[in-house]
């Protein structure tokens, strides 16, 4: 039984990462949609369409099991995801930077002294 499950444990080892690559994609087709309903306007229509684009190929290759398939276009999704993620977030730090400085403009220069 031990010579057995040494046998196939490199059969083993491959099913796992397999399953474990589809989990990964699965995963990363949720948080793509979930992005893309958040950020809504945020996000350019060029990006929001080749997001759309990734995702569909990525359902593709996860029913058809193209794990080769599911690794490249998982890479070419994240990095789409981060590029958006930081031009989101450096627009919205933009944004919060011009609002303080307009409220800025309020404040008087006084000096207090006390009796």
């Amino acid at each position: 039984m031990v010579r057995d499950a040494e046998s196939h444990a490199e059969e083993d080892r491959k099913r796992r990462e397999q399953i474990d690559t589809k989990n990964l994609a699965d995963s990363l087709v949720y948080q793509a949609e979930k992005e893309l309903r958040e950020l809504g306007d945020k996000i350019s229509v060029a990006d929001r369409t080749r997001v759309e684009e990734l995702v569909e190929n990525l359902k593709s290759a996860i029913n058809q099991d193209d794990f080769s398939q599911i690794k490249s276009v998982s890479s070419e999704l994240q990095q789409l995801l981060m590029k958006i993620g930081s031009a989101v977030y450096a627009q919205a730090g933009s944004t919060s930077a011009t609002t303080q400085t307009s409220e800025g403009e309020d404040v008087i220069d006084a000096d207090f002294v006390e009796n």
